[in-house]
Protein backbone atom coordinates (compact mmCIF):
# COMPACT_ATOMS: atom_id res chain seq x y z
CA UNK A 1 0.00 0.00 0.00
CA UNK A 2 2.84 2.52 0.51
CA UNK A 3 4.12 1.94 -3.03
CA UNK A 4 2.14 4.64 -4.54
CA UNK A 5 3.04 7.48 -2.37
CA UNK A 6 6.80 6.30 -2.99
CA UNK A 7 6.78 6.18 -7.01
CA UNK A 8 4.77 9.37 -6.85
CA UNK A 9 7.10 11.78 -4.25
CA UNK A 10 10.00 10.55 -6.91
CA UNK A 11 8.33 11.47 -10.08
CA UNK A 12 6.95 14.83 -8.20
CA UNK A 13 10.50 15.54 -7.58
CA UNK A 14 12.03 14.70 -10.99
CA UNK A 15 9.31 17.16 -12.77
CA UNK A 16 10.10 20.00 -9.89
CA UNK A 17 13.97 19.35 -10.77
CA UNK A 18 13.75 19.53 -14.82
CA UNK A 19 11.51 22.71 -14.74
CA UNK A 20 14.13 24.26 -12.57
CA UNK A 21 16.67 23.64 -14.80
CA UNK A 22 14.43 24.84 -18.09
CA UNK A 23 12.63 27.53 -16.99
CA UNK A 24 13.47 28.69 -13.09
CA UNK A 25 17.04 28.88 -13.85
CA UNK A 26 17.47 30.81 -17.13
CA UNK A 27 15.54 33.62 -15.38
CA UNK A 28 17.51 33.73 -12.49
CA UNK A 29 20.42 34.24 -15.32
CA UNK A 30 19.13 36.92 -17.09
CA UNK A 31 16.06 35.92 -18.85
CA UNK A 32 13.68 33.11 -20.91
CA UNK A 33 15.79 31.50 -23.49
CA UNK A 34 16.67 32.06 -26.76
CA UNK A 35 16.15 30.02 -29.62
CA UNK A 36 18.21 29.80 -32.81
CA UNK A 37 15.77 30.40 -36.48
CA UNK A 38 17.36 27.72 -39.00
CA UNK A 39 18.37 29.04 -42.11
CA UNK A 40 20.23 28.21 -45.07
CA UNK A 41 22.74 30.52 -46.56
CA UNK A 42 24.76 31.73 -49.74
CA UNK A 43 27.76 33.69 -50.50
CA UNK A 44 28.26 37.21 -52.43
CA UNK A 45 30.00 36.02 -55.50
CA UNK A 46 31.87 37.85 -57.59
CA UNK A 47 31.80 36.98 -61.08
CA UNK A 48 32.29 37.97 -64.85
CA UNK A 49 28.66 39.60 -65.95
CA UNK A 50 27.34 40.84 -69.30
CA UNK A 51 24.54 43.22 -68.69
CA UNK A 52 22.05 42.46 -71.08
CA UNK A 53 18.49 43.46 -72.71
CA UNK A 54 15.86 41.31 -74.33
CA UNK A 55 14.29 41.50 -77.13
CA UNK A 56 12.02 40.15 -79.57
CA UNK A 57 12.83 40.92 -83.59
CA UNK A 58 12.35 40.17 -87.17
CA UNK A 59 15.02 38.77 -89.71
CA UNK A 60 15.24 40.91 -92.49
CA UNK A 61 17.13 41.07 -96.06
CA UNK A 62 20.15 43.01 -96.02
CA UNK A 63 19.12 44.78 -99.47
CA UNK A 64 15.45 43.38 -100.79
CA UNK A 65 13.88 44.49 -104.00
CA UNK A 66 11.04 44.27 -106.32
CA UNK A 67 12.49 44.50 -110.08
CA UNK A 68 10.09 46.17 -112.03
CA UNK A 69 10.21 47.79 -115.60
CA UNK A 70 10.97 51.82 -116.35
CA UNK A 71 9.19 51.50 -119.66
CA UNK A 72 6.24 49.49 -121.06
CA UNK A 73 6.82 46.25 -123.45
CA UNK A 74 6.68 42.85 -123.94
CA UNK A 75 8.54 40.11 -122.03
CA UNK A 76 11.08 38.90 -124.65
CA UNK A 77 13.38 36.39 -122.48
CA UNK A 78 13.93 35.53 -119.18
CA UNK A 79 17.38 34.56 -118.27
CA UNK A 80 17.65 33.36 -114.77
CA UNK A 81 16.05 30.20 -112.89
CA UNK A 82 14.05 31.11 -109.60
CA UNK A 83 16.26 30.93 -106.90
CA UNK A 84 19.11 31.31 -108.22
CA UNK A 85 22.16 33.43 -107.53
CA UNK A 86 23.28 36.36 -109.26
CA UNK A 87 25.79 38.76 -109.26
CA UNK A 88 25.28 42.67 -110.01
CA UNK A 89 24.77 43.73 -113.32
CA UNK A 90 23.67 40.26 -114.58
CA UNK A 91 20.61 40.22 -117.09
CA UNK A 92 17.54 39.06 -115.18
CA UNK A 93 14.78 39.81 -118.04
CA UNK A 94 14.89 41.71 -121.42
CA UNK A 95 12.24 43.44 -122.81
CA UNK A 96 11.39 43.94 -126.89
CA UNK A 97 14.04 46.31 -128.12
CA UNK A 98 12.74 46.89 -131.84
CA UNK A 99 11.41 50.23 -131.47
CA UNK A 100 14.19 51.11 -129.35
CA UNK A 101 16.31 49.91 -131.81
CA UNK A 102 15.33 51.76 -134.22
CA UNK A 103 14.86 55.29 -132.18
CA UNK A 104 18.60 54.74 -131.66
CA UNK A 105 19.57 54.46 -135.37
CA UNK A 106 17.57 57.84 -136.19
CA UNK A 107 19.08 59.44 -133.47
CA UNK A 108 22.36 58.48 -134.48
CA UNK A 109 21.75 59.80 -137.95
CA UNK A 110 20.52 62.82 -136.77
CA UNK A 111 23.61 63.48 -134.41
CA UNK A 112 25.82 63.47 -138.07
CA UNK A 113 23.83 65.40 -140.22
CA UNK A 114 24.22 67.76 -137.17
CA UNK A 115 27.84 67.16 -136.80
CA UNK A 116 28.74 68.16 -140.61
CA UNK A 117 26.56 71.23 -140.23
CA UNK A 118 28.81 72.56 -137.37
CA UNK A 119 32.11 71.74 -139.35
CA UNK A 120 30.81 73.18 -142.44
CA UNK A 121 29.45 76.80 -140.60
CA UNK A 122 32.32 76.92 -138.36
CA UNK A 123 34.59 76.57 -141.86
CA UNK A 124 32.12 79.17 -143.48
CA UNK A 125 32.92 81.55 -140.53
CA UNK A 126 36.40 81.44 -140.46
CA UNK A 127 36.54 82.37 -144.23
CA UNK A 128 33.87 85.44 -143.49
CA UNK A 129 31.12 83.59 -146.24
CA UNK A 130 28.83 83.24 -142.88
CA UNK A 131 27.81 85.45 -139.45
CA UNK A 132 28.33 84.29 -136.60
CA UNK A 133 25.13 83.66 -135.79
CA UNK A 134 25.05 80.71 -137.96
CA UNK A 135 27.81 78.62 -136.24
CA UNK A 136 25.56 79.02 -133.18
CA UNK A 137 22.90 77.84 -134.40
CA UNK A 138 24.57 74.66 -135.93
CA UNK A 139 26.24 74.19 -132.63
CA UNK A 140 23.03 74.18 -130.76
CA UNK A 141 21.32 71.85 -133.31
CA UNK A 142 24.28 69.07 -132.60
CA UNK A 143 24.21 69.24 -128.86
CA UNK A 144 20.04 68.74 -129.25
CA UNK A 145 21.07 65.89 -131.25
CA UNK A 146 23.68 64.19 -129.31
CA UNK A 147 21.04 64.51 -126.45
CA UNK A 148 18.33 62.94 -128.29
CA UNK A 149 20.87 60.03 -129.10
CA UNK A 150 21.24 59.57 -125.21
CA UNK A 151 17.64 59.57 -124.71
CA UNK A 152 17.26 56.87 -127.01
CA UNK A 153 20.05 54.82 -125.96
CA UNK A 154 18.57 55.08 -122.66
CA UNK A 155 15.00 53.84 -123.53
CA UNK A 156 16.83 50.91 -125.11
CA UNK A 157 18.52 49.89 -121.56
CA UNK A 158 15.68 50.36 -120.07
CA UNK A 159 14.39 46.59 -121.71
CA UNK A 160 17.56 45.38 -119.73
CA UNK A 161 16.11 44.63 -116.37
CA UNK A 162 19.80 43.93 -114.50
CA UNK A 163 20.87 42.76 -110.77
CA UNK A 164 21.13 46.13 -108.92
CA UNK A 165 23.70 43.96 -105.82
CA UNK A 166 24.62 40.65 -105.59
CA UNK A 167 21.72 38.13 -104.17
CA UNK A 168 19.46 35.81 -104.56
CA UNK A 169 16.35 35.73 -107.35
CA UNK A 170 13.17 34.55 -105.93
CA UNK A 171 9.97 33.71 -107.58
CA UNK A 172 8.60 35.20 -110.95
CA UNK A 173 5.33 36.60 -111.58
CA UNK A 174 5.53 37.22 -115.70
CA UNK A 175 6.43 34.81 -118.35
CA UNK A 176 8.14 34.98 -121.79
CA UNK A 177 5.57 37.01 -124.21
CA UNK A 178 3.24 38.64 -121.35
CA UNK A 179 2.86 42.23 -121.98
CA UNK A 180 4.04 44.25 -119.11
CA UNK A 181 3.48 48.26 -117.93
CA UNK A 182 5.84 50.43 -116.34
CA UNK A 183 6.13 49.77 -112.76
CA UNK A 184 4.27 46.33 -112.66
CA UNK A 185 5.86 43.43 -110.21
CA UNK A 186 8.11 41.25 -112.45
CA UNK A 187 10.49 39.26 -109.60
CA UNK A 188 11.49 39.83 -105.95
CA UNK A 189 15.64 39.75 -105.48
CA UNK A 190 17.05 40.15 -101.90
CA UNK A 191 20.61 39.59 -100.49
CA UNK A 192 20.44 37.59 -97.69
CA UNK A 193 24.28 37.85 -96.43
CA UNK A 194 24.76 39.31 -94.16
CA UNK A 195 21.14 39.43 -92.75
CA UNK A 196 19.50 42.33 -90.56
CA UNK A 197 17.85 41.87 -87.39
CA UNK A 198 15.17 44.73 -86.85
CA UNK A 199 13.79 45.02 -82.92
CA UNK A 200 12.04 47.29 -80.60
CA UNK A 201 13.23 48.46 -76.93
CA UNK A 202 11.69 50.87 -74.22
CA UNK A 203 11.66 54.03 -74.52
CA UNK A 204 14.17 54.73 -71.37
CA UNK A 205 16.91 52.56 -72.94
CA UNK A 206 17.66 55.07 -75.36
CA UNK A 207 20.85 56.42 -73.59
CA UNK A 208 22.03 52.49 -73.06
CA UNK A 209 22.19 52.06 -76.62
CA UNK A 210 24.70 52.60 -79.08
CA UNK A 211 26.41 51.43 -82.19
CA UNK A 212 28.64 49.19 -82.20
CA UNK A 213 27.35 46.98 -79.40
CA UNK A 214 26.99 43.14 -79.78
CA UNK A 215 24.15 40.74 -79.67
CA UNK A 216 23.25 37.49 -79.93
CA UNK A 217 20.03 36.16 -81.50
CA UNK A 218 18.25 32.69 -81.38
CA UNK A 219 15.88 31.52 -83.67
CA UNK A 220 12.59 29.05 -82.96
CA UNK A 221 12.94 27.56 -86.57
CA UNK A 222 16.91 26.67 -85.59
CA UNK A 223 17.41 25.43 -82.15
CA UNK A 224 20.74 24.90 -80.51
CA UNK A 225 22.23 27.60 -82.63
CA UNK A 226 23.28 31.07 -81.95
CA UNK A 227 23.94 34.05 -83.72
CA UNK A 228 26.20 36.86 -83.26
CA UNK A 229 25.48 40.47 -84.37
CA UNK A 230 26.51 43.78 -84.07
CA UNK A 231 24.27 47.12 -84.45
CA UNK A 232 24.77 49.41 -86.75
CA UNK A 233 21.81 51.68 -87.00
CA UNK A 234 19.87 53.57 -83.96
CA UNK A 235 15.92 54.96 -84.97
CA UNK A 236 16.55 58.41 -83.87
CA UNK A 237 13.10 59.07 -83.24
CA UNK A 238 10.97 57.20 -80.63
CA UNK A 239 7.58 55.42 -82.08
CA UNK A 240 4.89 57.67 -81.10
CA UNK A 241 2.31 55.06 -80.55
CA UNK A 242 4.20 52.15 -78.94
CA UNK A 243 6.64 54.76 -77.11
CA UNK A 244 9.70 52.55 -78.20
CA UNK A 245 12.62 52.44 -79.84
CA UNK A 246 13.80 51.01 -83.16
CA UNK A 247 17.17 49.36 -83.42
CA UNK A 248 18.81 47.59 -86.25
CA UNK A 249 21.56 44.96 -86.42
CA UNK A 250 24.01 43.21 -88.91
CA UNK A 251 24.19 39.03 -88.42
CA UNK A 252 26.31 37.17 -90.33
CA UNK A 253 24.76 34.36 -92.84
CA UNK A 254 27.49 32.43 -93.90
CA UNK A 255 25.67 29.06 -94.09
CA UNK A 256 22.61 31.23 -95.55
CA UNK A 257 20.25 29.12 -92.80
CA UNK A 258 18.86 32.89 -92.15
CA UNK A 259 16.12 33.67 -94.43
CA UNK A 260 14.05 36.99 -94.13
CA UNK A 261 10.94 36.94 -92.08
CA UNK A 262 12.34 34.75 -89.06
CA UNK A 263 11.19 35.79 -85.47
CA UNK A 264 14.11 36.31 -83.34
CA UNK A 265 14.91 36.36 -79.62
CA UNK A 266 17.53 38.57 -79.42
CA UNK A 267 20.54 39.48 -76.61
CA UNK A 268 21.24 43.15 -76.64
CA UNK A 269 24.58 43.29 -74.71
CA UNK A 270 25.19 46.66 -73.15
CA UNK A 271 28.40 46.15 -71.28
CA UNK A 272 30.69 43.44 -69.37
CA UNK A 273 31.60 43.41 -65.57
CA UNK A 274 34.36 41.21 -64.46
CA UNK A 275 33.66 41.13 -60.74
CA UNK A 276 30.04 41.57 -60.93
CA UNK A 277 28.43 41.06 -56.60
CA UNK A 278 25.37 38.40 -57.86
CA UNK A 279 23.01 36.28 -54.65
CA UNK A 280 20.42 34.28 -55.76
CA UNK A 281 17.09 35.63 -56.17
CA UNK A 282 15.26 33.90 -52.87
CA UNK A 283 18.19 35.80 -50.71
CA UNK A 284 16.29 39.49 -51.77
CA UNK A 285 13.56 40.58 -48.92
CA UNK A 286 11.12 42.61 -49.74
CA UNK A 287 10.65 44.97 -46.56
CA UNK A 288 7.51 48.01 -47.15
CA UNK A 289 9.85 50.43 -49.61
CA UNK A 290 12.72 48.61 -49.37
CA UNK A 291 14.46 46.05 -50.85
CA UNK A 292 17.22 44.05 -48.80
CA UNK A 293 18.96 41.32 -47.86
CA UNK A 294 19.64 39.36 -44.68
CA UNK A 295 23.17 39.34 -43.79
CA UNK A 296 24.88 36.80 -41.11
CA UNK A 297 27.62 38.00 -39.27
CA UNK A 298 30.50 36.74 -37.40
CA UNK A 299 28.22 36.10 -34.11
CA UNK A 300 25.55 34.41 -36.49
CA UNK A 301 23.23 37.05 -35.44
CA UNK A 302 21.49 39.01 -38.66
CA UNK A 303 21.70 42.23 -40.27
CA UNK A 304 19.05 43.35 -43.07
CA UNK A 305 20.55 45.65 -45.37
CA UNK A 306 18.96 47.85 -48.19
CA UNK A 307 20.59 46.72 -51.71
CA UNK A 308 19.91 48.43 -55.16
CA UNK A 309 19.34 45.41 -57.62
CA UNK A 310 21.07 45.60 -60.91
CA UNK A 311 20.69 42.31 -63.61
CA UNK A 312 18.59 39.63 -63.47
CA UNK A 313 19.63 36.46 -64.93
CA UNK A 314 19.33 32.77 -64.23
CA UNK A 315 17.50 32.94 -60.92
CA UNK A 316 20.42 35.37 -59.88
CA UNK A 317 20.32 39.11 -58.85
CA UNK A 318 23.06 41.60 -59.26
CA UNK A 319 23.46 43.42 -56.05
CA UNK A 320 24.91 47.15 -57.29
CA UNK A 321 25.07 48.39 -53.29
CA UNK A 322 24.53 47.26 -50.36
CA UNK A 323 26.74 43.96 -49.52
CA UNK A 324 30.28 42.53 -50.19
CA UNK A 325 31.79 39.49 -51.52
CA UNK A 326 32.12 36.04 -49.85
CA UNK A 327 29.73 37.78 -46.97
CA UNK A 328 26.40 35.78 -46.32
CA UNK A 329 23.16 36.14 -47.05
CA UNK A 330 20.52 33.79 -46.02
CA UNK A 331 18.46 32.21 -49.00
CA UNK A 332 15.62 30.13 -46.86
CA UNK A 333 14.38 30.72 -43.72
CA UNK A 334 14.48 34.26 -43.29
CA UNK A 335 10.19 34.58 -43.17
CA UNK A 336 10.95 34.58 -39.02
CA UNK A 337 13.79 36.46 -39.22
CA UNK A 338 14.06 40.35 -37.65
CA UNK A 339 17.33 42.13 -37.64
CA UNK A 340 19.96 41.13 -34.57
CA UNK A 341 17.79 37.71 -34.48
CA UNK A 342 20.53 34.78 -34.26
CA UNK A 343 20.44 31.84 -36.65
CA UNK A 344 21.77 28.44 -36.84
CA UNK A 345 23.16 28.06 -40.64
CA UNK A 346 21.86 24.44 -41.79
CA UNK A 347 23.90 22.39 -44.72
CA UNK A 348 22.16 21.93 -47.56
CA UNK A 349 24.02 19.26 -48.63
CA UNK A 350 23.91 17.46 -45.61
CA UNK A 351 19.94 17.33 -45.03
CA UNK A 352 19.04 15.21 -48.12
CA UNK A 353 21.54 12.28 -46.34
CA UNK A 354 19.75 12.57 -42.63
CA UNK A 355 16.34 11.88 -44.68
CA UNK A 356 16.91 8.08 -45.44
CA UNK A 357 17.42 7.53 -41.84
CA UNK A 358 14.06 8.04 -41.16
CA UNK A 359 12.44 4.49 -41.82
CA UNK A 360 15.06 3.07 -39.16
CA UNK A 361 13.89 5.30 -36.51
CA UNK A 362 10.55 4.54 -36.66
CA UNK A 363 11.38 0.76 -37.09
CA UNK A 364 13.45 1.14 -33.57
CA UNK A 365 10.39 2.98 -32.30
CA UNK A 366 7.93 0.32 -33.58
CA UNK A 367 10.02 -2.40 -31.37
CA UNK A 368 10.31 0.18 -28.27
CA UNK A 369 6.96 -0.57 -26.71
CA UNK A 370 7.93 -4.90 -26.25
CA UNK A 371 11.41 -3.68 -24.38
CA UNK A 372 9.62 -0.67 -22.52
CA UNK A 373 7.34 -3.90 -20.25
CA UNK A 374 10.10 -5.51 -18.70
CA UNK A 375 11.42 -2.39 -17.62
CA UNK A 376 7.95 -1.42 -16.48
CA UNK A 377 7.87 -4.29 -14.25
CA UNK A 378 11.49 -4.43 -12.98
CA UNK A 379 10.20 -0.78 -11.85
CA UNK A 380 7.57 -2.28 -9.64
CA UNK A 381 9.37 -4.88 -8.51
CA UNK A 382 11.94 -2.27 -7.09
CA UNK A 383 9.92 -0.83 -4.37
CA UNK A 384 8.80 -4.74 -3.30
CA UNK A 385 12.32 -5.39 -1.92
CA UNK A 386 12.55 -2.19 -0.56
CA UNK A 387 9.93 -2.34 1.16
CA UNK A 388 10.38 -6.32 2.06
CA UNK A 389 13.75 -5.16 3.91
CA UNK A 390 11.85 -2.13 5.94
CA UNK A 391 9.06 -4.68 7.12
CA UNK A 392 12.33 -7.32 8.56
CA UNK A 393 13.94 -4.75 10.72
CA UNK A 394 11.27 -4.36 12.91
CA UNK A 395 10.87 -7.98 12.81
CA UNK A 396 14.23 -8.32 14.55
Amino acid sequence: MKKAPIIFVILLLAVAGAGYWMFLRPHAMGGPPKFATPVEVALVAAEPLKDTLSAVGTLKSNESVMMRPEIQGRVEKIHFNEGQVAKKGALLISLDASIYDAEVKQAQANLRLAQLSYERARKLTKSGATSQSRLDQARADLGVAQAQRDVAITHRDKTRILAPFDGTVGLRNVSPGDVVNAGQDLVHFQSNNPMKVEFTLPENASEKVQVGQMLSITIDALPNQTFEGKVYAVDPQIDLQGRSLTVRAMVANDNNVLRAGFFAQVQLVLGEKSNALTVPETAIVPQGGMTGVFVVGADNKVELRPVKIGTRFDAKVELLEGVKAVEKVVVAGHLKLYPGAEVMVMDKAAAPAAAPAAPAAEKAEEKAPAAEAPAAESTEKAPEALDLKTNDKPAE
